[in-house]
């Protein structure tokens, strides 16, 4: 029990310095002309949603041998499922409005909102891409559970990965640059939950084989540029990966500080969902009323998208839980559940 309280507040505050690189990306990402917010994006975007990935795989193969198939795919519909829905319904609509009614430029077309259950709008895509994850990891596992699952899934992803760019932009791309640091989470997990079990051991010496295989490959092949590519990329979000859980590991649980980021962490999802909406309205106010430097763009839309979310999180959700997941109460947890 000890090892699950710590664990869960260091994945808490890492989720909650996560969700606040996420904030100040989406501020930053749309102000082109100045090039230090260009390279605060750039440096942002190289490891902040991998970071989601790592720490949504480190609890799945707990999760799902506790719970099994049936009860672990309920709750993913229901916490990802279905605020992906009402959340990309709600994005697309108001948008809509929006540019229908104001020169609010950055809309969507009715034909788009049609389209979410195959291509995602705006930053859903997060959760349409998590919860394929998901699903690829349950599946390997009902699959293939006699055929090391875990490192089926692995060698999958790496080599997704790798050839990523071989996809058009869209939901494959997006899945196949993600679901390689879902299943490094996973295999993070097993590490650290099952340290002892020497057959965690093989199976990374075997990736470690698999790995050496498949970019020797690449460089005596065309994908020579691919493999290049894919290790760039891999290099700068383990970097960040590592720097952020770091820092998550070293502020103490009872400080200010690591009270406020594991706050955020637990509320990630709901600050993840609520943040946007506040920060375009404000951007649009600011653009249409000749504001273009970053500073002022930066400090308002940061600061909405944080308040925001926490006053929906404080006054609105106890009485409208609907809006972020479907109904807690629908999943009996256990007490120590952390996944």
């Amino acid at each position: 029990m000890r090892l699950t309280v710590q664990r869960t507040q260091w994945v808490d505050k890492a989720k909650g310095l996560g969700i606040l690189l996420v904030v100040v990306g989406h501020s930053s990402q749309y102000l082109y002309s100045n090039k230090a917010a260009n390279i605060l994006s750039a440096g942002i975007y190289s490891f902040h949603m991998p970071l989601f990935f790592v720490l949504a795989g480190l609890f799945a193969e707990s999760s799902l041998r506790k719970h099994g198939v049936r009860q672990f795919a309920i709750d993913k519909l229901q916490t990802i499922l279905y605020p992906y829905l009402i959340w990309s319904l709600f994005e697309g609509s108001y948008r809509y409005l929006l540019g229908r009614i104001t020169s609010f430029s950055d809309f969507v077309g009715l034909h788009r909102i049609a389209q979410i259950a195959y291509a995602p709008i705006y930053h859903y895509w997060f959760l349409y891409i998590l919860l394929a994850c998901f699903c690829a990891f349950v599946l390997v596992n009902v699959a293939a559970p006699r055929l090391k699952p875990q490192l089926l899934l692995f060698i999958a992803a790496a080599t997704l990965f790798v050839a990523s760019n071989l996809f058009p932009p869209g939901t494959t791309r997006q899945f196949s640059d993600s679901l390689i640091f879902f299943t490094a989470g996973v295999y993070l997990g097993r590490v650290h939950l099952w340290s002892s079990d020497n057959t965690v051991i093989k199976e990374l010496a075997w990736i470690a084989g698999a790995f050496f295989i498949l970019f020797n490959f690449g460089i005596l092949t065309k994908f020579s540029g691919e493999i290049a590519r894919a290790t760039k990329s891999l290099t700068l979000a383990a970097i960040g990966i590592t720097l952020s859980c770091l820092a998550a590991g070293s502020i103490r649980s009872d400080s200010k500080v690591g009270i406020a980021l594991s706050y955020c962490g637990r509320n990630s999802m709901a600050i993840f969902l609520f943040h946007i909406p506040p920060m375009a309205i404000t951007k649009f106010l600011l653009d249409v009323n000749g504001v273009k430097d970053a500073i002022p763009h930066l400090s308002a839309e940061i600061s909405v998208g944080i308040t925001f979310p926490i006053l929906m999180i404080r006054y609105v959700l106890p009485g409208a839980p609907l809006l972020h997941r479907w109904p807690p109460s629908a999943i009996k947890r256990p007490k120590d559940q952390v996944a």
